[in-house]
């Protein structure tokens, strides 16, 4: 592991003495493996959930049901609001009724704005496909004096297998995701050799820029990047590693700042990951999913239907057989649409 340390200026980030990569590295690892493994099975479930979602493909032969986007759509349009649930109120006068007014100010320059809206629907719009919403807190923009903040795939989310998912308590929780290199941050290190994504993920684009009769030629390819939050001696670090999470490329120690976190010395992670479920479940991170119970139906919608038009189809096009007897290749008695078994009586 003595290349981990290769190449990674520990001087531009604030860690204790006693702090060990290689060790820290082997954890990261291995909290990887075991979140992927139990969460392996249920994303390919969500990927078929997904298509089925998505699934707008003609079929001459199917009728397509749409009862789980339909539903989908139903609850988005009834429990989505893009105003605050939450308001600061006072009713009195003097510093009480200043105090609630700074606060509602200060909630309308920080959350209420058009990029943060746009992830409060991502989060409500995969609540309800996916079972699970999440947000989490990426940093701090020092112009505006406000935390930054990114929505996650639910289909790439890593959870901590033991986690307490109606607490929100784990021992760690992790994010695969893939970024354009000129995305990374400028305090991102190690991010010259990173390979890029797999062909279904990679996402090229090039543009021309013309600038005093110059053409310069811009290539962009996506690389994937996993991001967590892990415990070491007690204490919360979040890094970044690219190469199948042996290159690290940032990493940060998170120091209390809450007078409860200074009192037990401790730095919760649903500090940082906000996770809203549809309905929780104590055994899973994603919790009950609505397609459990609404694709079943849409798949005997679909096959009702199916069947019925079949049935009409057959009925307008009946099947005609004569002197079965005569028939020689009994797979002529397969079962088609207007068709028709001829047999000679002569022969």
């Amino acid at each position: 592991m003595e290349e981990l340390e290769t190449g990674f200026d520990f001087k531009k980030v604030a860690l204790p003495s006693d702090f060990e990569l290689t060790e820290f590295t082997t954890q990261v690892q291995n909290h990887y493996s075991r979140g992927y493994e139990s969460i392996k099975t249920l994303r390919t479930q969500l990927q078929e959930e997904d298509q089925k979602f998505h699934d707008q493909s003609a079929n001459r032969e199917k009728i397509n049901d749409y009862s789980f986007f339909s539903l989908h759509s139903a609850l988005m349009a009834r429990t989505y609001s893009d105003k605050p649930k939450t308001t600061w109120n006072n009713s009195g006068v003097g510093i009480a009724t200043l105090i609630a007014k700074n606060l509602n100010h200060a909630y309308k320059n920080d959350m209420d704005t058009p990029e943060m809206a746009r992830m409060q629907y991502q989060v409500e719009y995969d609540k309800y496909k996916s079972g699970v919403g999440i947000m989490v807190r990426t940093g701090w923009d020092g112009y505006n004096k406000k935390p930054t903040y990114e929505t996650v795939d639910p289909m790439l989310v890593i959870p901590d297998p033991d986690g307490d998912y109606i607490q929100d308590t784990y021992k760690f929780i992790g994010f695969e995701s893939t970024k354009f290199k000129n995305e990374f941050p400028k305090y991102w290190q190690n991010t010259e050799n990173l390979p890029d994504a797999t062909t279904t993920l990679t996402l090229e684009a090039k543009r021309l820029k013309e600038n005093a009769g110059i053409t310069d030629s811009y290539q962009l390819e996506r690389k994937v990047i996993y991001s967590c939050f892990e415990y070491w001696k007690g204490e919360l670090y979040f890094s970044v590693w690219g190469n199948n999470r042996t290159t690290l490329l940032y990493i940060e120690k998170y120091e209390p700042e809450l007078e409860e976190e200074k009192t037990n010395n401790f730095v919760a992670i649903n500090k940082f990951v906000h996770k809203t479920n549809w309905k929780p479940k104590r055994d899973s991170f994603f919790g009950h999913r609505l397609a459990i119970f609404a694709l079943n139906v849409q798949d005997a919608r679909s096959l009702i239907a199916t069947l019925r038009f079949q049935m009409e189809k057959s009925t307008l096009y009946p099947m005609y057989i004569a002197n079965t007897r005569l028939i020689q290749d009994r797979t002529d008695l397969d079962f088609g649409f207007n068709k028709v078994i001829f047999a000679n009586p002569m022969e």
